[in-house]
């Protein structure tokens, strides 16, 4: 399964990334790489 992070710089992000990994395919983004209000970048990201 692909799980998309939002906040991946924070500890929370870091700490579920590190456990999801293991299992799954994770694509985690900072709030600087991905602005979750854009439309457009999150489409285009997604």
């Amino acid at each position: 399964m692909n799980i998309l992070i939002t906040g991946a710089g924070g500890q929370l992000g870091r700490d579920c990334a590190m456990v999801l990994q293991q299992q799954h395919t994770v694509h985690g983004f900072s709030s600087a790489q991905l602005n979750i209000t854009d439309k457009e970048q999150l489409e285009a990201t997604l």
